[in-house]
């Protein structure tokens, strides 16, 4: 998100960006006789979602299953274990963010040198911070009785 909000050219990115995917599961369609196209329910899908949202370009119409306006996804064995996931994480982060950054390990050396600790926690909170936004924003009662 915070990438489209920096971008020097919007007019241009706003142009190509339904041209891209960012889909794990983009051939799913084919089994079910339907063309390419974004699931809108894999990890991918949804922190593209998310990216989209902060800058207001955001439409669940443009992957083959909207994941926040399918009701029944959050309990979907397969289909939905990557919303799950997303979610758990959020909600681990708003109630023990330390939790989440036990498991950050920055390698040292030269690895620490480029991502600073202090750093590597920010981009945790501004992203957890836009993926809560994105899910406050269009998640539905489903979803925010889930998170709790």
């Amino acid at each position: 998100g915070e990438l489209l909000e920096q971008c020097r050219n919007r007019s241009l990115l706003q142009r190509l960006f339904p041209l891209t995917i960012s889909c794990a599961r983009p051939e799913v369609g084919r089994w079910q006789g339907q063309g390419t196209r974004a699931c809108g329910y894999c990890y991918p899908c949804l922190m593209r979602r998310a990216a989209l949202q902060r800058v207001g370009w955001d439409e669940g119409r443009a992957y083959r299953l909207d994941a926040l306006a399918a009701p029944e996804l959050l309990g979907h064995r397969v289909r939905g274990a990557d919303l799950r996931g997303l979610l758990i994480g959020l909600k681990t982060w708003e109630e023990a963010p330390e939790e989440v950054t036990a498991r950050l390990w920055l390698g040292g050396g030269e690895a620490e040198e480029l991502l600073p600790q202090a750093e590597a926690q920010r981009l945790l909170a501004a992203g957890f911070e836009e993926i809560a936004e994105f899910f406050r924003d269009k998640g539905g009662s489903r979803v925010a009785a889930y998170l709790g």
